[in-house]
């Protein structure tokens, strides 16, 4: 058994999957395996995977039948694993070569942390635009002033961090069993690692994430699709919810539970949909049912 698998969740993304796998393939800490989920790729994925699941025993290609979006593929991953750590790969995202090695000396010298994170740099694709997003140092407590610091000042781009496996798998059941939906799944998968400080920070090794605002040669973006209100609703009650259990199972005193509630509710709209958007959308659509039923919306 390998000491940490690296999961690697792919969809139609063949041009920057080689150099993912190679980065993998070549780095310095080798005990680990590689498991490559293709979420029914059309594009050449399933070539360019199959060349290094044949130079390297270590890797391993799954294609899923069907597209079955990328929360479940990336649980499909983590299902899937059997060592002691676990970390996710995007295709497009890049690290040092001593990326993995630090990661995971800092929880094996932290038995208590069930996570590690690496201080941030997001970019552009064409490198542009970078921006450091500072180690969110807390000290060792569980205070209200620690939790909100690690909650708060925490960047999602942890969520491709170092794991224990179990701590992980358990948070994933909950996260695809009762919130189903990926915007902002990685923020309600790193919250108990956050609340509970069992995250370490490793700020000599930067993790960078790439943004895709820009594209290659110029390439326009696909419009925004606004998203509907009732899908904002429903994913601002369901995090919450789910939070709210999250504290339920804490030993809080009466007083500081809600402290805690209030921070919570704050914490769901900056990682989901800002309240005063959902506002405004609602108070948008009641003025035009309003109109539409006064006769002053053209048919």
């Amino acid at each position: 058994m390998a000491a940490i698998t690296v999961g690697v969740p792919v969809y139609n993304e063949a041009e920057l999957l080689a150099g993912a796998l190679e980065a993998l393939r070549t780095q310095p800490f080798a005990d680990i395996e590689v498991l490559i989920y293709d979420n029914a790729s059309s594009d050449a994925t399933p070539e360019v995977a199959r060349r290094y699941v044949e130079q390297d025993p270590r890797f391993h290609y799954f294609r899923q039948s069907e597209n079955k979006g990328a929360l479940p593929n990336f649980y499909d991953i983590l299902c899937a694993a059997t060592s002691p750590y676990f970390m996710w790969k995007a295709c497009d995202d890049r690290a040092p070569d001593d990326y993995i090695t630090k990661l995971h000396a800092a929880l094996e010298a932290n038995p208590d942390k069930d996570m590690a994170g690496a201080r941030i740099m997001s970019c552009d694709i064409d490198g542009s635009n970078q921006r450091i997003h500072a180690c969110p140092h807390a000290g060792e407590g569980v205070d209200v002033v620690t939790r909100a610091r690690l909650l708060f000042l925490s960047h999602p781009s942890w969520i491709y961090g170092l794991f224990r496996r179990e701590p992980l798998r358990a948070r994933m059941d909950t996260v695809v069993q009762r919130y189903r939906h990926q915007w902002a799944a990685d923020h309600l998968t790193l919250f108990p690692f956050l609340f509970d400080n069992k995250a370490v920070c490793v700020d000599d090794v930067t993790f960078n994430q790439v943004l895709k605002r820009k594209r290659p040669g110029g390439a326009r973006r696909r419009p925004r699709v606004e998203v509907e209100l009732t899908l904002m609703e429903n994913l601002r009650s369901r995090f919450f919810a789910v939070l709210q259990d999250d504290l339920a199972s804490r030993e809080i005193s009466p007083l500081i539970r809600l402290v805690y509630g209030a921070m919570l509710w704050i914490y769901t709209g900056k990682r989901v949909y800002k309240f005063r958007k959902v506002v405004r959308r609602r108070f948008k659509r009641d003025v035009l049912r309003q109109t539409e039923s006064a006769g002053l919306v053209s048919q």
